[in-house]
């Protein structure tokens, strides 16, 4: 009989309670025989480098209950939600053995985010012409999506039939925006929007599944209640006037997480992204940084001394802050377009650690497009290279902090347990 395989899309920057939570809860609802995560590198969606390298993120999920844990390449999990959903979803389909992918929602369901994936991934009329005017007068792209969603929503008569005119058909009105608001406000709902977009353009097989997030929201800092956020665990472990966050962690997370100088911030590579801001005449060419962008960047950056502080001084009310990171990450490590879009048609996937993974590596072999390798040796250098090149980055700033010895890539081989 055929093994069932559960899939999920993480970064684990750290892995805290709500995501051990959530391996527990698919194995338990699925009754997966494995549980295969595809998991960011060093550098992740915020546009950051992630607080702990890797393999010691690795080795965290395969302690948490993962089986097999899989590296999504740099370009997609540096890129826009769309971007990191993309690369992720077609690594996932064509690996050939995924029978379901889950991830966290605050919703809870999946019909109320399908519905919203089912437009963005058909662009209907009413959705694109409200989307070109809102960003033709200066709306954020987010503010933007959603007034197109609740045109196409309501062209669709998603929502309730007006029977009555007047005061009260004002008010459904407003309820409806209302609740259109709060669903896409999460942003475990929005990345699970993406997931599905990409499962219905990609025609793929896998089955969208979800769990009702549980703990403090993503973007909270609180860390009160025994399930913080990965970000509120992160601002905690920088801001030494904060709560330790590391009493409702377990020893296997919480022991990586005690010495400061072994976690990494974007402000660690300020050194680099600027030195090449000295000779870079053409920030443009690189993946999400706009035109607008470039020109600002180019009177902007010699004011500045720090990652954190560029991008604060190049804030914009049409340009959120994650992607003025993700701008900033992507010229630091030379990403362009093509390397993004190379994420959408994947060939090879890297293995980052594996525990008794024998039924997910026979149902690969058996079905998969892709080549699963151990080693950075086996891999392309125009598939892996900027990948490479990235972690030993990271690698030598995480020697320079620690006094360690640096680890290139090419010395390291999967983690197992």
């Amino acid at each position: 009989m055929q093994k069932k395989i559960a899939s999920i899309i993480a970064e684990y920057n750290p892995l805290h309670r709500g995501h051990i939570y959530q391996l527990q809860e698919v194995r338990r609802l699925s009754g997966a025989d494995q549980i295969l995560v595809l998991m960011s590198g060093d550098f992740v969606q915020r546009g950051e480098p992630a607080v702990l390298d890797k393999y010691v993120r690795t080795r965290m999920a395969l302690e948490a209950g993962a089986d097999l844990v899989l590296e999504l390449p740099l370009a997609a999990a540096t890129g826009s939600a769309g971007e990191f959903a993309a690369g992720a979803v077609a690594i996932l389909d064509a690996l050939g053995a995924v029978d379901e992918l889950w991830f966290g929602s605050e919703a809870g369901e999946v019909e109320p985010l399908r519905e919203i994936a089912e437009i963005l991934a058909a662009e209907p009329d009413p959705f694109r012409e409200m989307l070109r005017r809102k960003l033709a007068e200066g709306a954020s792209f987010p503010a933007a999506q959603e007034a197109a969603l609740f045109a196409a929503l309501a062209e669709r008569g998603e929502r309730a039939e007006r029977t009555v005119s007047g005061e009260r058909e004002d008010r459904e009105e407003e309820q409806a925006k209302e609740a259109l608001h709060t669903l896409l406000e999460g942003s475990n709902n929005m990345l699970a929007i993406a997931y599905m977009k990409e499962l219905i353009l990609q025609n793929s097989r896998i089955v969208p599944k979800t769990i009702r997030r549980k703990g403090e929201d993503y973007n909270s800092l609180s860390t009160e209640s025994g399930f913080a956020s990965a970000s509120g665990i992160r601002h905690a472990l920088f801001d030494k006037g904060a709560p330790n966050p590391l009493e409702s962690l377990p020893e296997y997370v919480s022991k990586y997480l005690k010495d400061p100088r072994a976690l990494i911030r974007a402000d660690d590579f300020s050194d680099m992204l600027f030195a090449r801001l000295v000779y870079e005449e053409h920030p443009e060419d690189y993946a999400s940084v706009t035109e607008d962008l470039a020109n600002r960047l180019q009177h902007t950056w010699r004011e500045c001394r720090s990652f954190t502080e560029l991008a604060d001084a190049l804030k914009a009310r049409n340009m959120t802050r994650s992607r003025i990171n993700r701008a900033l990450l992507h010229l630091l490590l030379e990403i362009r377009e093509e390397d993004v879009r190379r994420c959408e048609h994947p060939e090879v996937v890297r293995i980052l650690g594996m525990g008794n993974a024998a039924a997910a590596f026979s149902r690969i072999r058996a079905g998969s497009v892709l080549r699963l390798s151990a080693s950075v040796s086996d891999l392309p250098e125009e598939v892996y290279g900027k990948d490479r090149r990235a972690s030993d980055l990271y690698a030598w700033v995480l020697s320079r902090k620690t006094g360690g010895k640096m680890r290139m890539e090419y010395q390291q081989m999967p983690v197992k347990i």
